[in-house]
């Protein structure tokens, strides 16, 4: 799943921003990701520079002095400043709020009515997917465009000095995302007072691995709860308030000011938070959607003799025009289409490309880039390597492990109540899911270690994870 870097990057400017600048920006951030392909999964930090923070003129100064002339660079930072103002100094007609008011429209949906179940299953499931689309994963990706503009600005705090690291993790901690319910709600059952039906209820849609239609939701796993080792810290408190001091406060209003920006510390932590918790909520929300798409479909499936495995080799557009019910002869296109998808994507599993297609040379001679991850935490641990996956058994024994999974989503939340010594993923960002729930709970962690490095660990039978000092190193091979 490759994405047009040039594309995605032009997304990150400012609408009103003169072609030749844009064009010479862009240049700059792919040349730099040329030079350093290791942070193609850091781009919104490392490269682009998506927001006005605290040091943006220091950072453009050291990255790409010669991109931009002096006036070029004048009017360029003008317009980041005034998109950045705009977007933190949120009202009601911001795109933040329009984007949280269209999830709550999308949860609303799912908590009314539902079709009776003579609906046909895969017309349900395509208008499902239409509703996903239209008011969920559209306006989360504009949240998410936020948390990360929120995020720019509370790393150049640090930066400069505004804000200690420290605090900043104390900050997130005190945000109550979805997560944290959802391991809330999870402790409550392993200690009695939440009935597993009730948790079911709320939570039974989350599957590890969301777009996987083979991997089990949590109301299909029997053993969810079973031979669960309980973590105290696995939900955190409940109120962890937090404020800034008088000097954090003087600090920080002194450094936005200094920076040309027109809102206060006060906004800037209001819109983070905003920002972070409606990003971790509405990707709970799309994927109650999503999830109840994908039963659709496993129900349509089946009445035709298709299992699960065999309608992840289909596509969406598969199924365009498909009359319902379906006659025997489509019937049979569809079973000779999964088995022939199945059998190229055997074939195909010899070939591995990087993560960066920079030209023709990259189809013939494959560079596994690596890695600088993101590091959560300031925690060292160690112990025994549990690898996972979207179909791994919830029952098994995680209990002072560290857990190394490929990419994780909020369908791997329950890894959380197994009394995990720390978690490793082969994806995945400082801003992603995982990231905030392990900073949220103090786990030690490296989100988004790369390939080579992944792949090493399944050689090694223990080990040490080092945040402070940046290292993942094996203990016993």
């Amino acid at each position: 799943p490759y994405i047009d870097v040039r594309n995605s990057f032009n997304s990150f400017l400012p609408q009103d921003l003169p072609e030749h600048i844009q064009h010479a920006v862009i240049d700059a951030w792919l040349h730099r990701l040329r030079e350093y392909p290791e942070l193609h999964d850091k781009v919104e930090f490392q490269v682009a520079q998506t927001a006005f923070d605290l040091a943006f003129e220091a950072t453009f100064q050291t990255r790409y002095q010669s991109a931009l002339s002096r006036t070029d660079f004048t009017h360029y930072a003008e317009c980041v400043r005034h998109l950045t103002n705009r977007n933190v100094l949120w009202c009601k007609s911001s795109t933040l709020v329009q984007a949280l008011t269209s999830i709550n429209r999308l949860e609303r949906l799912q908590s009314g009515a539902q079709p009776a179940r003579s609906y046909d299953p895969l017309h349900r499931a395509l208008r499902l997917l239409d509703e996903c689309r239209r008011w969920g994963t559209l306006p989360f990706a504009g949240i998410a465009r936020h948390a990360f503009i929120a995020e720019a600005l509370l790393r150049s705090a640090v930066e400069t000095g505004a804000f200690t690291q420290g605090r900043l993790d104390e900050f997130k901690r005190s945000l109550t995302t979805v997560g944290s319910r959802v391991g809330r709600d999870f402790a409550k059952v392993l200690q009695g007072q939440m009935s597993r039906r009730q948790f079911l209820q709320r939570h039974g849609h989350l599957r590890p691995g969301s777009f996987d239609i083979a991997s089990q939701r949590y109301d299909q796993r029997p053993d969810l709860f079973r031979a669960t080792h309980l973590q105290q810290t696995f939900a955190g408190p409940e109120d962890r308030a937090f404020s800034l001091t008088t000097k954090e406060s003087t600090f920080l209003n002194r450094s936005i000011q200094k920076a040309g920006l027109t809102f206060s510390a006060e906004d800037l932590l209001q819109y983070a938070a905003l920002a972070i918790m409606g990003r971790e909520h509405a990707k709970y929300v799309f994927s109650r959607h999503l999830s109840n798409a994908l039963e659709r479909l496993a129900a349509w499936g089946e009445a035709l003799g298709l299992s699960r495995d065999d309608i992840s080799f289909l596509t969406l557009h598969d199924f365009a025009g498909v009359p319902s019910p379906i006659a025997g002869k489509a019937q049979t296109r569809f079973r000779e289409l999964a088995e022939s998808r199945r059998t190229d994507a055997n074939e195909m599993r010899g070939i591995r490309l990087g993560y960066i297609l920079r030209g023709p040379r990259d189809l013939y001679i494959v560079p596994l880039h690596g890695n600088s991850a993101n590091f959560i935490t300031i925690e060292a641990v160690e112990g025994r390597r549990a690898p996972l996956e979207s179909r791994t058994a919830t029952s098994v024994d995680l209990f002072k492990k560290i857990v190394c999974i490929e990419n994780a989503d909020p369908g791997f939340d329950w890894i959380f109540a197994k009394g995990i010594a720390g978690l490793i993923t082969k994806f995945g960002g400082a801003n992603s899911h995982m990231a905030i729930r392990c900073a949220e709970m103090k786990i030690p962690a490296a989100i988004g270690v790369g390939e080579p490095l992944f792949e090493r660990l399944s050689q090694w039978r223990s080990i040490e994870l080092n945040c402070r000092e940046k290292v993942v190193r094996p203990l016993y091979a």
